[in-house]
């Protein structure tokens, strides 16, 4: 009976120490995991990319916004685009106090010029845009970085804030969207990049950048190329970009109805070359190419109405309607409209 006793107490003994451990190598491994998950938080590096184009009198406080946040490891690379004001001289001043900043000196080509140019020359794990006459909450990237890691997320968007009448916009609902359908629901609705980041290697893995004929909407385009891609896209129902409305040479305000249709028809024809490259042909683009050109068209007197239905057609006939087994009656009645333009004389 004593020896059974004792043999009894041997067992237990010995199998404590088993699961004490196993508990300790569990206890190891897990405060290693989150040892090595904080480590990796901070390494990772993002890539703020400000175009810059003569705003000598908001680049101060956009760059103050950003070399002042709270998530350190940041590089901000500032693109000087041919400015012809003082802004040059205020970025060289910011260069010389933070060594995070890359200045890249261009002649003029445009927005998604100067983007491409950052894009080429960031070093980040992750990418956004911030625009030089904009500026961004202290604790922007720090929260983003935070929900990118917690969601696992490649592409993430957030609201902004209308300035000056600080109008809070968020079209976002703190949810995962389906990489195909986002580009027909309210994600890339708000189709603007500055509001969003990118893992990098989607754009470098599929040699993804803003298509430079573009010069109006090109943002809307670089969103609907890069969007498929991911694997995981997260829209966080937070504000954290100020967005300045009141900008006198911005293309909203200053291109033409006629300016703004070219800029369509090429948004058309890369979008369409894009997916025929992808094997992917949907109704949704047809209807996309109609929906930013249509209206333009009909805006024209009748001899410009030919020259751009006639260009139109030219892309959408022998690219993407052949590609298309069915077309709603909504679009068809678009088509012969404008194939009744391409006859005017």
């Amino acid at each position: 009976m004593n020896i059974n006793k004792h043999l009894r107490k041997k067992i237990f003994f010995i199998t404590m120490a088993i699961v004490m451990s196993i508990i300790g190598v569990f206890v190891y491994h897990y405060i290693n995991y989150n040892k090595n998950s904080s480590i990796k938080n901070k390494n990772i590096l993002l890539s703020i990319i400000v175009p810059v184009y003569n705003v000598e009198n908001y680049i101060s406080i956009c760059l103050d916004s950003l070399i002042n946040q709270t998530y350190k490891n940041i590089e901000i690379v500032c693109v000087n685009d041919g400015s012809k004001d003082n802004s040059l001289n205020i970025l060289n001043q910011y260069k010389d106090k933070d060594s995070r900043i890359i200045l890249i000196d261009k002649k003029n080509g445009g927005v998604s010029s100067a983007r491409n140019a950052g894009i080429n020359a960031s070093n980040g794990d992750f990418i956004t845009f911030v625009d030089a006459d904009d500026y961004v909450d202290i604790n922007t990237y720090k929260n983003c970085i935070d929900t990118i890691i917690e969601k696992n997320a490649d592409i993430l968007a957030f609201g902004y804030i209308q300035e000056p009448e600080h109008k809070i916009i968020n079209p976002y609902k703190n949810k995962f969207y389906n990489a195909f359908d986002c580009l027909k629901n309210e994600f890339t609705k708000n189709c603007t990049v500055w509001n969003k980041i990118f893992k990098r290697s989607i754009l470098f893995d599929e040699n993804i950048r803003f298509a430079e004929d573009v010069a109006y909407g090109e943002d809307d385009l670089f969103l609907k190329m890069v969007t498929p891609n991911a694997k995981k896209i997260f829209g966080c129902a937070d504000a954290y970009y100020h967005y300045n409305t009141y900008r006198e040479t911005s293309a909203e305000n200053t291109y033409s109805i006629e300016k703004k249709l070219i800029s369509a028809i090429n948004r058309c024809d890369h979008l369409i070359n894009y997916y025929i490259n992808k094997n992917y042909t949907d109704e949704w683009i047809l209807t996309h190419c109609l929906d930013i050109t249509y209206y333009r068209i009909n805006s024209l007197e009748d001899k410009k109405k030919k020259k751009y239905s006639e260009h139109l057609l030219s892309i959408l006939d022998s690219k993407l309607l052949k590609m298309l087994t069915n077309i709603s009656e909504y679009n068809n009645n678009r088509l012969n409209e404008l194939r009744i333009n391409s006859k005017k004389i």
